[in-house]
């Protein structure tokens, strides 16, 4: 972790009404939370809930959200992102969905994923989010996310927002959400956007968030 990096993510973190504070440190300090690394369950969990057991505390309730934004920015009906690891390209129908929201959707992340994107599956527009918190607004003002497992897509499951996961088949749990507007892989597709749950992500909002 480095000074950038904890300044991408800072903002985001603290508008979180549950962290009193988020700041660099160039050693270690308070309680370390990587050995959820470790912790094999004997049934398969997703990540949340393998953190949740190692700490001995409640699985989260799959239908509340645990992000909040401060405000939902609307670029683009569906945003994108594909980070090089956790691929699945013989089962997620990446063809189909640019046929489908070919331009009515935006590319998050960086520069080199989006060209790695339009190289494999053809130009979209690209979106620069400096901040995590820039990610979040964008991901809030859209009404679909779509992408692989990634830091973008646990915003989106954060956010309780309606997100279309691409897995890697032997990792299909870290990122696995029960809900009825989360959907993975191709044999489960999102209905039409107009279908999709209208939610309010903002932090003055009630939409099931933590208080």
């Amino acid at each position: 972790m480095t000074w950038d990096k904890v300044e991408r993510i800072r903002p985001f973190l603290q508008l979180q009404p549950y962290i009193a504070q988020c700041r660099y440190a160039d050693t270690p300090e308070g309680d370390v939370l990587d050995g959820w690394r470790h912790h094999r369950p004997h049934r398969r969990l997703n990540l949340a809930d393998r953190f949740a057991e190692f700490k001995h505390v409640t699985h989260i309730d799959r239908n509340r959200s645990w992000f909040l934004v401060d405000q939902e920015l609307v670029v683009a009906d569906v945003v994108i992102n594909r980070t090089p690891r956790y691929r699945d390209r013989s089962r997620f129908p990446w063809k189909a969905i640019m046929r489908a929201y070919s331009g009515n959707c935006v590319f998050v992340g960086k520069p080199e994923e989006h060209q790695d994107f339009c190289r494999e599956w053809g130009e979209i527009p690209y979106h620069v989010t400096p901040t995590y918190l820039d990610l979040a607004r964008v991901i809030a003002g859209s009404m679909l996310f779509i992408g692989n497992q990634s830091s973008a897509a646990w915003i989106a499951l954060g956010l309780n927002h309606p997100t279309w996961i691409e897995q890697r088949n032997n990792r299909n749990d870290d990122c696995h959400f029960a809900r009825k507007h989360a959907w993975y892989d191709g044999n489960q597709m999102p209905p039409d956007l107009d279908k999709l749950p209208m939610l309010n992500h903002l932090a003055m909002g009630s939409n099931e968030s933590w208080n």
